[in-house]
């Protein structure tokens, strides 16, 4: 787990992908600050792009994804970044991501600043 100033980031995995493919990464984030804290950017290198999705149910009730520019954690809350909902997408991926193998990813935050998650596990779920 990693701390910096009141938020922790836990529990970090990825899909494997293909190269050229995309993947995901999920995690959990906890605000045991008294003021809000926003997600609004990450980076990868084993990716060409890298943004932050969440899935939603379309009028039709089919399934979709799309990008959001940020991602509000509330004071005292927390926000998990799972399948089926929020999440960061790996798009055209430089390298494949096999089960087992490690990445890095950059989270940026508002208030917080930069959280590195290293040795985040490629596996599946």
């Amino acid at each position: 787990m990693l701390f910096l100033l009141a938020l922790s980031v836990s529990d970090a995995w990825a899909r494997p992908g293909m190269e050229g493919g995309n993947s995901a990464v999920y995690f959990r984030i906890r605000n045991g600050g008294d003021r809000e804290d926003t997600l609004y950017a990450a980076e990868s290198d084993v990716a060409e792009k890298v943004e932050i999705h969440e899935t939603y149910k379309t009028e039709k009730g089919l399934m979709g994804m799309r990008h959001v520019p940020f991602v509000v954690i509330p004071a005292g809350g927390e926000i998990l970044f799972k399948p089926g909902g929020y999440h960061v997408m790996l798009i055209n991926l430089k390298r494949p991501l096999k089960e087992g193998d490690r990445i890095t990813l950059v989270l940026r935050f508002k208030v917080a600043g930069e959280v590195v998650l290293k040795d985040v596990e490629v596996k599946v779920e």
